[in-house]
């Protein structure tokens, strides 16, 4: 597939904040007006964990896709009990 390189627009900031017991956490803020659907959320999903196992030694390919698949379940399974929505927070550029 070929893409407009100029059309570019920034939706989301992905970044990470400290929990007070000094743990670093994911953070997500939807920066720009679109649709979302389901197909787009999975697709989004996906880029992500495909950009992560490039930065995976292919030898451990395997466990971590194993790894994060166990996670994921756990996490659509549970995730709202663990899950923190913080409304708005400073982030460093």
């Amino acid at each position: 597939m070929e893409y407009d390189e100029s059309s570019v627009q920034k939706i989301l900031s992905v970044s990470r904040i400290r929990g007070n017991g000094g743990d670093w956490c994911p953070a997500v803020q939807i920066v720009g007006d679109h649709d979302g659907d389901a197909v787009w959320v999975e697709a989004l999903i996906y880029n992500i964990y495909a950009r992560y196992l490039q930065t995976i030694p292919d030898c451990d390919q395997h466990k971590f896709e194993q790894d994060v698949k166990e996670i994921l379940t756990f996490a659509f399974e549970n995730g709202q009990e663990h899950l923190d929505v913080i409304e708005n927070f400073e982030q460093e550029e």
